[in-house]
């Protein structure tokens, strides 16, 4: 009984000195507010790059974007000018963040901003925001962005979880905390055993950690795993989530802009085939066709295109080569189809 009271006492003197040194040690005020802390900083490269090309059509994206647009060919097919946006491992979050911060500030408005999204992506604002994709957003972000805050952060946060977040430094400054613990033992020892910079260790891991280096079981388990956030019950409620996602704010600032938004929902083979996709799924879509015929926008739906099989996927969500020229070719098809104005 008494090594139990001795452990208890010793652990709580830690954690009140913690809870004083950790505020002190990386300058978090007390209580901590609410929501991740941003800097001022804003990445400007889309912005000027946009000024500078003035592009007829901009394309944003996740990898599944990298993978199936060959930009220069469809640029020629539709004889117009694109700058696409395509980065790996992005969401819903981080394409409103960049059409906020640097598309629609842009000194030349593009005719057209197309969103590549699997299924119900658009909708869940909390979806990939945490950890090493905190950092990303945080290069896009402004500290003063409550919109973000709200609807990224506090809305999917408990009452004990906003209270410790603001009074329990150990937990609000789990993240700072974190990043500089990674960070030492990231870079610490190349750097003093190997004379390997930061750069020189994170261009060490891309080369290591890249998708090609992965058993493609291995790779397609973690692409559905990843993905399974996305198909919880609550994110297939498109009524529910669409008002607290970022989907209303991405079409304001198309409408403002005089910008028509252009929605490519992309084929996955998650399920196999439509008749093994969700009920949930399907009502959500119906939903969300409603939604954004209502808002003038336009949805290209190619997740049942039967002309997209299987041999032209490298894994679940991301086309091969082959596929790349196959739908590059398919989206030009489309979109010669809708007759838009140039």
């Amino acid at each position: 009984m008494k090594a139990f009271l001795h452990y208890v006492i010793i652990a709580l003197l830690l954690t009140g000195w913690l809870s004083v040194y950790i505020p002190y040690r990386y300058e978090i005020s007390y209580p901590q507010p609410l929501g991740p802390q941003l800097d001022k900083r804003i990445r400007q490269t889309y912005r000027e790059e946009i000024s500078a090309q003035k592009p007829d059509i901009v394309l944003i994206g996740d990898s599944v974007l990298v993978s199936a647009i060959d930009t220069a060919t469809l640029a020629s097919q539709l004889h117009q000018k694109i700058y696409n946006i395509g980065q790996k491992g992005t969401a819903a979050t981080l394409w409103y963040l960049i059409i906020k911060n640097n598309v629609v500030k842009a000194d030349h408005n593009p005719a057209y901003l197309v969103i590549f999204f699997r299924d119900s992506v658009l909708t869940v604002p909390d979806y990939k925001v945490g950890g090493t994709y905190l950092e990303l957003l945080d290069e896009y972000a402004s500290p003063d962005d409550t919109v973000l805050i709200e609807r990224a952060f506090l809305n999917h946060m408990s009452l004990p979880e906003q209270l410790a977040e603001r009074y329990f430094p150990l937990y609000g400054s789990r993240w700072v905390i974190r990043q500089r613990v990674d960070a030492q033992l990231r870079y610490l020892l190349p750097g003093v055993l190997l004379g390997c910079d930061k750069s020189c260790v994170d261009s060490a891991m891309e080369d290591v950690f890249q998708g090609a280096n992965f058993h493609k079981n291995m790779l397609t388990d973690s692409i559905i795993a990843a993905d399974d956030y996305i198909y919880r019950p609550a994110a297939l409620d498109f009524s529910r989530q669409v008002g607290q996602s970022f989907l209303p704010e991405i079409i304001r600032m198309c409408h403002e802009q005089n910008i028509q938004l252009v929605l490519v929902r992309m084929k996955t083979l998650r399920f196999g085939s439509e008749d093994r996709e969700p009920a949930a799924l399907k009502t959500y879509m119906n939903e969300m066709e409603s939604y954004l015929e209502q808002n003038q926008v336009i949805l290209l739906d190619f997740a049942h295109d039967e002309r997209l099989t299987p041999d032209l996927f490298a894994d679940p969500v991301h086309f091969n080569q082959q596929g790349k020229e196959f739908f590059t070719n398919l989206l030009t098809e489309s979109w010669l189809a809708l007759s838009l104005p140039r």
